[in-house]
């Protein structure tokens, strides 16, 4: 069973504000299988592969919970493997139509490169 599922890999992959090749690029895994495993074509990765994504976000303070519970991030520090700071709440999509109230809107671009201590 993967640490993670496709529509986890696709909300940090959003939160990063990366695509498919960028993400490519940083792990050294195919954007044919990140694709695929984001598609639901693949059910798990190859351990390396896996263990590839999951370093390169950890590296930028973004965690992946258990049972799909979603992603949480922690921010950013020098430290290329930060092991402190406090952890966010998991994303939630904003949520439009269906009669209910709307949640708060995504973090920009800018918002999330903020609190991750980027910029």
């Amino acid at each position: 069973m993967s640490n993670f599922t496709p529509r986890q890999l696709r909300a940090a992959r959003a939160w990063m504000d990366w695509n498919r090749f960028q993400l490519s690029e940083l792990t050294a895994v195919s954007p044919r299988t990140i694709l695929n495993f984001e598609k639901g074509h693949t059910e798990e990765l190859m351990p390396a592969n896996e263990l590839a994504i999951i370093t390169v976000f950890k590296r930028q303070g973004i965690m992946f919970l258990e049972d799909d519970q979603g992603i949480m991030t922690k921010k950013k520090v020098a430290d290329p493997m930060p092991d402190g700071g406090e952890l966010a709440p998991p994303l939630a999509a904003p949520v439009t139509g269906g009669g209910g109230a709307a949640q708060e809107p995504a973090p920009t671009k800018s918002q999330k490169k903020k609190f991750l201590g980027i910029i």
